[in-house]
């Protein structure tokens, strides 16, 4: 996309995918010329009418055009255009370009906003967010319609202040990843248990499609003292898509993950408080659905700020804690915060794959993307349940960097995973861990190192009590603290800060544990996540995801596990056939009409490829009415029968082996005692395979 005022072509600014987004972004300045010239994008909102101006913010001619499903559940037309046209405001100018809502509905979007010269070089605002920008000094441009202003003049209308001292301006960037309709093309790689279930995938698809836009803008105060932050959404989304685009893709299976979290949440209840905290900042309780929308970000820090200024108030008492200081110390682990806390691991796993990737094979993480599917997150588009990460090249056909690894996990088998999960020396592992350790340090040593600053100004000394107090007192746990930005925040509403002691609290605050469960040397975020930088805080998890990557790690090592004299391996066997996508090769002497019209279900469900190799044992009535059900559903699963047939084994996705003593029956699967194995390693299931599709060709077609 480019970028272009009249024809005065030498000026043009020529951007590529996804950094064309942020600097494209509307509302932001492109330049801003010592204050005499600003340059930005103007476009449309889905709320405002332009007043007096037209405005003509791209090109007529456009790349591409289609309409995508926003999370707010209506489509909504995307285009890439191939020049989009800034506005110049220059000193001395008149023109002015002003938003005026539609409906007047006050919602959290600007009802107002005014871009001129004298508004972006000292403009005026609304603390409650109603007016974003405006030129006019005297009396708020919405005084006629304000439900909330207390006198004329409001009080809550303050300025002149620069739009460049006011607002941080982020795009809204939807991101999605497509895999295509045909499976046939995509390639199971790898698969690690959690015990003896299915965890995780991964596949490797290589023509999947990738979607970007910005939806719509919103405005993080630098310096205003705001009570709710201005955010609005774009009439048209400005942005583009990618055909036969590779990706890795990590599926994770459902109620294995939330077993997996619920025992590591259970077993080291630190975990659990660090979840419980970020969930009750950061969803919204009167919320029932439990779903993660991003923008909330600016709410969840307000209620850490007033946590903390509770902390800080000598009036603070147990009996007044709030209730987040409260959930946070019971911690109890129920569904709603395994489902959070699945979320948030699977969004600091993907970050760090994307990480490792990106540093394993030498290029920059701008040619790569990821999309996150999660029956918690808001969809974008249209999903399938279940959870799923994808980590793709943002390239027509690809750049070649994830076909090299699909090519290392087969030549090198899990060796790679193991490079990439680490261990206590090295790798992400060892990175995760002493971050974690380095915070537990830095608080511990706090009261040590902020003392040696005592002195005999008594600003200082408050200065020490109050940033030793908010980490302290703010919870009850002392290994559970506020981010630095809610101590800073509240510290100066209950001390007097002078432009002297700010850069002194800047040092001594910089004593302070600044890895909040999650920060950039362990989870690289920024421009890289899918999430404003306000919000992700709150979406990544270190603590929970260094433990599970220590458990990931030791089933890589041990893919294979054996459990003799069990009895009932009815949940193996279901959560092999849910965990399947591609193929299930089964093999059993017996089979019960349940487990066959199960496999019959499933295999319609995903569109699977199912292959039987069984005996024609008519002896046997319950087999004799199974294989009969067989002959009636012949066009979902395919069938031979041999002769002296005692092995039974279950591989799915060529990746994922259920092997033992035990027939496929329902007495085989529930109430005999039975020798089970589960094998995901690489060679087990590769000769499975190949000993599989040598006794398919010898076996006979069942009728």
């Amino acid at each position: 996309m480019n970028s272009s005022r009249t024809l005065d072509f030498t000026k043009r600014i020529s951007r590529r995918g996804i950094q064309a987004l942020y600097t494209f972004t509307p509302f932001k300045f492109l330049r801003a010329q010592r204050g005499e010239t600003y340059t930005l994008v103007l476009a449309e909102t889905a709320h405002h009418q332009l007043v007096g101006l037209s405005l003509r913010w791209r090109s007529e001619s456009i790349k591409d055009k289609f309409l995508f499903n926003v999370p707010q559940g209506f489509p909504k037309t995307i285009v890439q255009p191939y020049e989009i046209y800034p506005v110049e405001l220059t000193r001395g100018q008149s023109e002015r370009y002003t938003f005026i809502s539609k409906t007047h509905r006050w919602s959290y979007f600007p009802e107002y906003m005014e871009f001129s010269w004298e508004a972006l070089h000292g403009g005026y605002y609304c603390a409650f967010g109603l007016v974003l920008l405006s030129s006019k000094e005297k009396n708020c441009p919405l005084v006629r319609e304000c439900p909330i202003r207390n006198g004329t003049p409001c009080k809550y209308y303050f300025g002149p202040m620069a739009y460049s001292s006011l607002y941080n301006v982020y795009p809204l960037i939807r991101k999605k990843y497509e895999p295509p309709p045909d499976k046939g093309r995509n390639e199971s790689l790898a698969a690690i248990r959690y015990e003896s279930m299915p965890l995780v995938t991964l596949t490797y698809i290589p023509n999947g499609n990738y979607v970007a836009f910005i939806d719509g803008v919103q405005f993080l105060p630098k310096r205003a003292r705001m009570f709710r932050y201005p955010s609005l959404f774009l009439k048209e989304g400005l942005g583009f898509r990618i055909s036969h685009a590779p990706a890795i893709q990590f599926e994770f299976h459902k109620e294995t993950l939330r077993e997996l979290i619920r025992d590591r949440l259970n077993s080291k209840p630190i975990l659990a408080r660090w979840i419980r905290l970020k969930q009750q900042l950061y969803l919204d309780t009167d919320d029932d659905d439990g779903l993660v929308r991003e923008g909330r970000g600016f709410t969840a820090f307000q209620r850490l700020d007033d946590v903390v200024k509770l902390a800080l108030s000598k009036r603070s008492s147990p009996e007044r804690a709030p209730s987040i200081v409260k959930a946070v110390s019971e911690a109890k682990v129920d569904d709603n915060l395994i489902d959070f806390a699945s979320v948030l691991f699977v969004h600091s796993f993907t970050h760090l794959f994307l990480n490792w990737i990106s540093a394993r094979y030498g290029y920059g993480k701008g040619d790569f993307g990821y999309h996150l599917e999660h029956d918690k997150i808001q969809p974008t588009g249209f999903q399938k349940e279940g959870v799923r990460a994808f980590v793709f090249e943002m390239a027509v056909g690809g750049l070649g960097y994830l076909k090299s690894f699909e090519q290392d996990v087969k030549n090198k088998g899990k060796g790679i995973l193991t490079e990439f999960l680490g261990s206590e020396n090295q790798g992400i592992q060892k990175v995760l861990e002493f971050c974690e350790k380095r915070s537990e340090r830095a608080l511990r040593d706090l009261p040590t190192e902020l003392n040696s600053f005592r002195s005999n100004d008594q600003v200082v000394n408050d200065l020490i009590d109050a940033i030793l107090m908010a980490y302290t007192k703010s919870f009850d746990e002392p290994y559970v603290y506020p981010h630095v930005n809610s101590v800073r925040r509240a510290i100066v509403d209950a001390i007097a800060i002078t432009s002297k002691n700010r850069s002194l609290m800047d040092d001594l605050l910089g004593k302070s544990p600044h890895c909040w469960d999650g920060c950039q040397l362990c989870v690289m975020l920024e421009r890289d996540c899918n999430y404003p930088p306000f919000d992700q805080p709150f979406l990544v998890t270190n603590r929970l995801t260094a433990d599970v990557i220590r458990i990931l790690r030791q089933m890589v090592d041990s893919p294979v596990q054996i459990i003799p004299l069990k009895i009932g391996v009815e949940k193996e066997f279901l959560r092999f056939v849910s965990a399947a996508r591609h193929t299930i090769d089964l093999i059993s002497p017996w089979l019960s009409p349940e487990i066959v019209k199960a496999l019959a279900e499933k295999a319609e469900e995903n569109e699977l490829s199912v292959r039987l190799i069984t005996s024609r044992d008519i002896t046997n009535k319950v087999h004799e009415e199974s294989l009969r059900l067989l002959r009636d559903i012949s066009n979902r699963i395919k069938v031979k029968v041999t002769q002296q047939l005692h092995a039974k084994g279950m591989l799915v996705d060529d990746v994922m082996l259920l092997t033992g003593s035990f027939n496929f029956t329902l007495s085989g699967l529930t109430s005999n005692v039975e020798n089970l194995v589960v094998d995901f390693s690489l060679q087990g299931p590769r000769n499975f395979k190949k000993e599989f599709e040598a006794l398919w060709t010898e076996s006979q077609p069942l009728d």
